[in-house]
């Protein structure tokens, strides 16, 4: 899990071009755009597919500011961790709603 922990903040600040301290959705879809295999390589470490990222990076997103936050980033991508489904992301959208 620290290992995970490590790489997913490692690649939040590659995604928070704009050193934000936040990332956006279209902030991910640029980095996976220019280094897809770099991007993807974390993420397919986790068994979570881009796709996937993508979908988290919306559904956290609970106050519709398009941007989330470096805890929100890892914390989402490490409760996916494995062989994330839509169902498992749906599973999700009540938590993203109680904030």
């Amino acid at each position: 899990k620290d290992r995970f922990t490590r790489q997913l903040k490692d690649l939040f600040v590659v995604i928070d071009a704009d050193n934000s301290g936040t990332i956006s959705v279209r902030e991910l879809e640029d980095v996976i755009k220019a280094d897809s295999e770099g991007a993807a390589a974390v993420f397919a470490a986790m068994d979570i597919s881009v796709e996937t990222a993508l979908q988290l990076c919306t559904l956290l997103d609970t106050d519709h500011d398009r941007n989330i936050s470096v805890d929100e980033f890892v914390e989402g991508c490490l409760k996916l961790k494995g062989t994330a489904t839509s169902t498992d992301i749906h599973l999700l959208m009540p938590e993203s709603h109680k904030n």
